[in-house]
């Protein structure tokens, strides 16, 4: 399962029941390690075809949410743990990581979305804030909000999209 950060990661987990889990780190020799154990992999995992062909045989799950709610949660966690990050770090953190992470969604069996679970009763981990779908339209400045109008490039096509197959 590949999730892009704050986007809930700890709430799909809990709602599927993952067990036997393991994190995977962004690197093709912690991927290596874990690909041969039947664990059930979660994670932030950049996107290359090498680690595509790693996976060949796993069920690929990809959550995801609009950007611009994750530029929000983003900026919000940071400062929560202390970084005192400004919007605009908040904006290209999140959109650098977006954009790594971009390619994975071609060759997932499963695309969910916060949306689809987010306010849904069950309980919420520490990491969770307040799960407002849309909140961004309050809460990300209008300069920041512009700028990641021009800067989005193709993460478009995740705001306010779903595919299920």
């Amino acid at each position: 399962m590949f999730v892009v950060p704050k986007s809930g990661s700890i709430m799909l987990r809990n709602r599927v029941g993952m067990t036997n889990e393991e994190l995977i780190e962004d690197s093709e020799e912690s991927l290596r390690s874990r690909t041969d154990g039947g664990l059930n992999l979660w994670g932030h995992l950049s996107y290359a075809h090498k680690y595509r062909l790693m996976l060949d045989g796993y069920l690929i799950v990809f959550n995801y949410r609009d950007p611009r709610d994750t530029i929000v949660s983003h900026y919000y966690w940071e400062n929560k743990t202390g970084k005192d990050i400004s919007w605009d770090t908040a904006l290209y953190q999140s959109l650098e990581f977006m954009k790594r992470m971009s390619g994975w969604e071609r060759f997932a069996h499963i695309y969910t979305r916060y949306e689809l679970f987010a306010n849904n009763g069950q309980p919420h981990s520490y990491t969770f804030r307040r799960g407002i779908i849309g909140s961004w339209r309050d809460e990300l400045p209008p300069d920041i909000a512009a700028r990641y109008d021009a800067l989005k490039g193709d993460l478009q096509r995740w705001e306010w999209t779903c595919r299920l197959d």
